[in-house]
C-alpha cells in the first residue's frame, strides 16, 4: 500500500506542471483519463479460486453423472455454474454487506471506531486542498513539494507502523490512536506554521500520522470483530470513510470562506 505515497509525491508536481501548461480544465481531463486506466488494469485481475476442483470431476458435466445419491446442490459442477452465472447477484451481495450497518448495534467497539474514521476522513483531504492557498498567502512558491512530501513520508510510515502492528509490540488500536493524535495535532497547530520550513515539518508529521491510520486498519478491525465479521466491518468502515471524504472538503470550503484557510485546518482537527 506504500505505492499510494509514491503517487502522491509524483502527482503533486506533475499536476502543478499540467495546470501551468494547459490550465485547470485540461488538467482535470488528463488526470481523469489516467485514473480511468485503473478500470483497464483492474480488468486483468482474476479472483483466486477458494477451493480447487477435484480432478475426477474436471471434465465431467451433470449429464454424464448417471446415478447420484444426495442433494443436487452438493455437485461441484452445479455449484460452479451457479456461481459463474451469478455475477450480478454477487455484486449485489457485496453492496448489501457494505451497507449492512446492523453490526454497529452489536459491537460498541466497532461503533466508536467507525465514528472515529468518519471524522478523521472528514479532515483527511483538507491539507491537500488548502495548502496551496495558504502557501500563496505566505509567498511560498513551491507548494507542490509540500504536498509531495506528505506522500513521500507516507511510504516509511506505512511500512513502519505495519511492522509494529505485525509484531504486536504495541496493539494496533493503540497505534491507531497515536497516529490520530499525530495527524490531528499537526492540523491543530497549523496556524502557527508561517514559514516554509515549518510547512515542511507539518507535511512530515501529518504524512506520518495518516500513513499509520491507513495501514493498520486491517489488524485492529480483525481484533475488534474477528474474522467472521471482518468483511462486513471493513465495508462499514469504508462506507463511513467515503461519506467523510465527501463532506469534509465541502465543509472546509464553507469554513474557509466564512473565516479563513487556517480556520479550516483548525476545525478539521477538532
Amino acid at each position: 500500500m506504500a505505492g499510494s505515497g509514491v503517487g502522491a509525491f509524483a502527482f503533486a508536481k506533475f499536476s502543478q506542471i499540467l495546470v501551468e501548461t494547459f490550465g485547470w480544465k485540461e488538467t482535470l481531463i488528463i488526470l481523469g483519463s489516467l485514473i480511468l486506466q485503473c478500470c483497464l488494469l483492474g480488468a486483468f485481475l482474476r479472483p483466486v479460486p477458494t477451493k480447487p476442483k477435484p480432478k475426477a470431476y474436471e471434465e465431467k458435466t451433470v449429464e454424464e453423472v448417471h446415478t447420484f445419491s444426495g442433494s443436487v446442490l452438493s455437485l461441484n459442477e452445479v455449484r460452479n455454474i451457479s456461481k459463474k452465472s451469478g455475477t450480478g447477484s454477487l455484486i449485489l451481495n457485496i453492496l448489501k454487506e457494505m451497507g449492512n450497518v446492523s453490526l454497529l448495534s452489536k459491537n460498541i467497539g466497532l461503533l466508536f471506531i467507525t465514528l472515529s474514521n468518519f471524522f478523521i476522513f472528514s479532515g483527511y483531504f483538507i491539507p491537500f486542498l488548502f495548502i496551496p492557498i495558504r502557501a500563496k498567502q505566505l509567498d511560498i512558491a513551491d507548494s507542490s513539494f509540500i504536498l509531495g512530501l506528505i506522500g513521500l513520508v507516507n511510504i516509511p510510515s506505512r511500512l513502519g507502523f505495519g511492522f509494529l502492528a505485525d509484531i504486536r509490540f504495541i496493539s494496533p488500536i493503540n497505534l491507531n490512536t497515536m497516529c490520530v493524535i499525530l495527524a490531528c495535532g499537526s492540523l491543530w497547530s497549523y496556524f502557527l506554521l508561517n514559514t516554509y520550513a515549518l510547512q515542511l515539518l507539518f507535511a512530515v508529521l501529518f504524512g506520518t500520522g495518516i500513513g499509520g491510520i491507513n495501514c493498520i486498519t486491517t489488524p485492529y478491525i480483525k481484533d475488534i470483530v474477528g474474522m467472521e465479521n471482518f468483511s462486513n466491518a471493513m465495508g462499514i468502515i469504508n462506507l463511513f470513510r467515503g461519506v467523510g471524504c465527501f463532506l469534509g472538503p465541502f465543509l472546509g470550503g464553507i469554513i474557509s470562506e466564512q473565516f479563513s484557510v487556517v480556520a479550516a485546518f483548525f476545525y478539521s482537527s477538532i
